[in-house]
C-alpha cells in the first residue's frame, strides 16, 4: 500500500526533460559573498547526500541574510516542498523566488506554485501559474506529458471551483484527533461493524526498523490499532503479536498496512511484499497468521495494494498495477471459484479506469455501489472519492462525492460504516496535524441529539462570543398554554445556520424551525432540547451543536385562590413525619428546602424542590410568603441563629435571581435550632438523616 511510491521520482524527472536549462544558482552568485558562497554549497552538499534536515537549517541562514535573493529562495522552497508534512511550507519562498526571479527564470517554479496554490483552495491563482508554466515546456515527448497534465490540472481547478459552490451542507467532516494521527502519514481506516475498533496504517519514525524507503523518502508502514473508549478511541499502539486479538499479524521491519474486513469480520486482508494476504479470525477471537492469495490477485509483476469483498464472499474487487491495464493503478475483480481459490482478474474497463490511478475500492453492503478513488476522473485535486452503481452488470459513469468530503487534496481509503450514518477516510487536507490524517464523515440527517458539540452556560454566555447557542423561553408555564421558544439569537462565527435548527420535547414531539411553539399537556419538569448545524464557510463542513434546558409546567388555579397554613409545618407534632410539606395553596403544597451540615446553600438535590416552590409563586402572582429557617442542634445557640438567618437569606436570594419580586417576600427569618421536627435536641444521639430534617427552609403564606 505504498502511498503514490514514485511521485516525486516521476515528477521531478519530467519537469527537467521537458523544460529548457535552467541558471546554474551557484554560478550566479557574487563572488564576493564568500561566505554566502560557502555556505550553499555546503546546502547543496546536504542535499546530494541525501540530508534535508542539514540542508535547510543552511538555507534559512541565507535567506536571513539575504531575504531577496532569488538561488536562497527557491531552493529553500525546494526543500520544503519535498518534505513530507511541510509542503505547505514551501509557498512563502517560491513567491519570494518568482518575484526576484532573472529574466530566464526557472519554469518549473510556476508549476510548483500552481501546484500549492490548489492544494491551498486558491483557484484562480493555480490556474494562472499553471498557464504561465506552459510558455516553458520543451515540444518533445516528455514535454507534450508534461502540456497535458498541466491542462488536466487547469480542469481540475475549473472543476473544483465549480464543486466550491455546490457544497452538500448535510455532511460534517471531522479530523480524528491525535490519539489516531500524527506529524506522519496515517490512512487506510478499518473499522468492524461495531465501530469499537479501529485499525489502519502509519509510516511513524518509530516503526518496526526504524527505516525509510528511497523510492518516496518516508518510513516504512506499519499496522496500528485503536480501541473505542468512553470518551473516545484510546491512544493507538503498533500491532504487536503481546495483543490477543491482533495474534499473529505482526508488524516487520519493511511494508505492513492493513486493508479491510470481510462482511461477517472473520477475513482480514493485509498488504506487505507488494501483495494482498488474508488472515482467518479463529473461534477464540484471534488472528491467524496471513496467507498470501493466490497469482490471480497478486501478479508477480505487479503491484497490489487495496483491496475489497462482496457481502456474500465471492467477489473481490482490488487495486493493481499490472502489464494490460489502462494507466497506473486499475481496478479489478476476481470470482472465488468451487475450489475455494481465487478465479483470473478481470479489469472493470474504461468506464472506472483511466491512465491516471484508481485506488481503494469498497463495496457497498448489497454489491451495487462501488466507492474509489481516483486521480483521473473529474477531481477537485489529487485523489478524490467516487461512487458507481452496477446496473444490469455494468458500472455507471463515477459520480464525486463533492466538497466537503473531496478536498484539493489527497482523499482516499473511503470505508463506510455497516449500520448507521458515518464512514471514515484519509486526507492530506491543509488542516491535518501531519502529512496524511483520518478524518471521520457524519451525514447529517434528522438530528438523533447525540454526537453533537454540547454547549453549556459556561460556553454560552455572551451573545458576542465566537459560538452563542441558545434559545429563549418560559422557565414557567401553565399545562394547557402554548409556549413559544426562540433560536434566532444563535450564531457561530463564519458559519451559517439557516433553518436547520431542531427541537426534541420530553413528552417526545419535535419540530424544525427556527422559532417554534409548543403545548405541554401534562404538569411536570420537561427538559427541551434544541440542535442546530452550522455549516463553516471556509472550512466547507458542518458541525452541530446542541444545548438543553428545562422548563415547569404547573396546574392552573380554576378556583379563587385560598391559602392555608399546613398545620403541621410549625408544630412540634411533625416529630414523626418527614416533613416535607409546607404550605398549602389552592391544590398546591410549598416544599421545605434543606442544607448540609455547617452549610448555608441549599443542598444540590433540593433545589429541585426550590424550583418548584418558584413555579407555583410565578403561576400563583398575588400569593406572598415568609421564609422560614432553621438548624440542627449542634453548635452553639448563637452561632445556630447566625446560620439560619444565611439559609434564609439564601434561599431568598435565589427566588429573586429566579424572578419572585422582592416584595413578594414578607419575612425572612432565622430561628436556629427551634422548633426542632424530632427529637434531636442537645445530648440527644440521632442519626445524620434525623439531622438532615432540622436543618431545613420553609415557605409559610402570608397573604394573597
Amino acid at each position: 500500500m505504498l502511498f503514490d511510491r514514485y511521485i516525486i521520482a516521476t515528477l521531478s524527472a519530467l519537469i527537467l526533460l521537458c523544460t529548457p536549462e535552467i541558471l546554474n544558482a551557484q554560478d550566479t552568485l557574487n563572488q564576493k559573498e564568500h561566505s554566502n558562497n560557502k555556505l550553499f554549497r555546503q546546502s547543496k552538499k546536504h542535499a546530494n547526500a541525501g540530508e534535508p534536515e542539514l540542508s535547510r537549517a543552511k538555507l534559512i541562514k541565507l535567506v536571513e541574510r539575504n531575504p531577496d535573493n532569488f538561488n536562497y529562495n527557491y531552493e529553500l522552497g525546494l526543500n520544503y516542498y519535498y518534505t513530507f508534512h511541510r509542503k505547505e511550507e514551501a509557498l512563502p519562498y517560491f513567491e519570494k523566488a518568482v518575484k526576484n526571479s532573472p529574466k530566464d527564470t526557472i519554469g518549473e517554479l510556476f508549476y510548483y506554485l500552481g501546484d500549492l496554490y490548489q492544494h491551498k483552495g486558491e483557484l484562480e491563482k493555480a490556474i494562472e501559474n499553471y498557464t504561465i508554466m506552459k510558455q516553458f515546456v520543451k515540444n518533445n515527448k516528455p514535454g507534450k506529458e508534461l502540456f497535458s497534465e498541466l491542462n488536466f490540472r487547469i480542469a481540475q481547478c475549473f472543476g473544483g471551483k465549480a464543486f466550491a459552490v455546490a457544497v452538500d451542507k448535510k455532511v460534517k467532516v471531522e479530523n480524528m484527533g491525535s490519539n489516531i494521527n500524527s506529524k506522519f502519514p496515517d490512512y487506510a481506516p478499518v473499522i468492524n461493524n461495531e465501530e469499537h475498533i479501529l485499525m489502519f496504517t502509519s509510516r511513524r519514525s518509530s516503526n518496526l526498523g526504524g527505516k525509510i524507503d528511497y523510492r518516496d523518502d518516508k518510513f516504512f508502514e506499519d499496522m496500528y490499532l485503536s480501541r473505542k473508549e468512553e470518551n473516545g478511541f484510546s491512544p493507538a499502539q503498533k500491532f504487536l503479536v503481546s495483543d490477543k486479538y491482533v495474534g499473529l499479524i505482526p508488524n516487520s521491519p519493511k511494508h505492513d498496512a492493513v486493508v479491510g474486513f470481510s462482511s461477517d469480520e472473520q477475513k482480514l486482508f493485509t498488504f506487505r511484499d507488494n501483495s494482498l494476504w488474508v488472515s482467518h479470525l479463529t473461534k477464540e477471537g484471534i488472528w491467524q497468521g496471513p496467507e498470501k492469495l493466490n497469482e490471480n490477485i497478486n501478479s508477480n509483476k505487479g503491484y497490489q495494494p487495496h483491496a475489497c469483498i462482496s457481502s456474500d464472499g465471492k467477489t473481490m474487487f482490488f487495486s493493481s498495477e499490472r502489464k494490460g491495464g489502462l494507466g497506473g493503478l486499475d481496478l479489478y475483480s476476481s470470482t472465488l471459484q468451487e475450489d475455494g481459490t481465487w478465479g483470473i482478474a478481470k479489469n472493470i474497463g474504461a468506464e472506472i479506469n483511466t491512465k491516471y490511478n484508481e485506488d481503494s475500492p469498497f463495496i457497498s453492503e448489497d454489491g451495487k455501489t462501488l466507492y474509489f478513488s481516483s486521480k483521473g476522473h473529474n477531481t477537485i485535486g489529487g485523489y478524490d472519492i467516487f461512487y458507481t452503481h452496477n446496473i444490469n452488470g455494468s458500472w455507471t459513469k463515477p459520480v464525486n462525492l463533492g466538497r466537503p468530503v473531496n478536498s484539493m487534496a489527497d482523499d482516499i481509503f473511503y470505508n463506510p460504516v455497516k449500520v448507521g450514518n458515518q464512514a471514515y477516510f484519509s486526507s492530506s487536507r491543509p488542516d491535518g496535524l501531519g502529512d496524511m490524517d483520518i478524518y471521520r464523515i457524519t451525514y447529517l440527517t434528522e438530528p438523533e441529539f447525540k454526537d453533537c458539540n454540547v454547549i453549556t452556560q459556561v460556553q454560552n454566555d455572551s451573545p458576542n462570543s465566537v459560538k452563542f447557542i441558545n434559545f429563549t423561553m418560559p422557565d414557567t408555564i401553565l399545562k394547557g398554554d402554548q409556549v413559544f421558544f426562540d433560536a434566532s439569537q444563535s450564531r457561530v462565527k463564519d458559519s451559517e445556520i439557516g433553518n436547520d435548527v431542531f427541537w426534541l420535547f420530553a413528552d417526545g414531539s419535535t419540530a424544525k424551525e427556527v422559532k417554534t411553539t409548543h403545548t405541554f399537556e401534562n404538569t411536570g419538569v420537561y427538559e427541551i432540547k434544541m440542535e442546530l448545524q452550522a455549516f463553516h464557510k471556509i472550512k466547507l463542513t458542518t458541525d452541530n451543536y446542541c444545548i438543553s434546558k428545562f422548563i415547569h409546567v404547573v396546574e392552573k388555579v380554576k378556583e379563587p385562590l385560598l391559602a392555608v397554613n399546613n398545620p403541621k409545618n410549625n408544630s412540634k407534632e411533625a416529630s414523626n413525619d418527614d416533613n416535607k410539606v409546607g404550605a398549602i395553596v389552592g391544590e398546591f403544597v410549598f416544599e421545605n428546602v434543606y442544607y448540609d451540615f455547617d452549610k448555608g446553600q441549599v443542598k444540590v438535590d433540593s433545589k429541585n424542590a426550590l424550583d418548584k416552590n418558584i413555579a407555583i409563586l410565578k403561576a400563583n402572582p398575588d400569593v406572598k410568603i415568609k421564609i422560614i429557617a432553621y438548624a440542627d442542634s449542634k453548635g452553639s445557640l448563637d452561632y445556630n441563629i447566625r446560620l439560619s438567618k444565611k439559609r434564609a437569606n439564601e434561599a431568598a436570594q435565589y427566588l429573586i435571581l429566579k424572578g419572585i419580586s422582592a416584595k413578594r417576600i414578607q419575612a425572612i427569618e432565622g430561628k436556629g435550632e427551634a422548633n426542632l421536627v424530632n427529637k434531636c435536641a442537645d445530648g440527644v444521639e440521632c442519626t445524620p438523616e434525623e439531622h438532615q430534617l432540622n436543618r431545613r427552609a420553609e415557605f409559610i403564606v402570608v397573604g394573597n
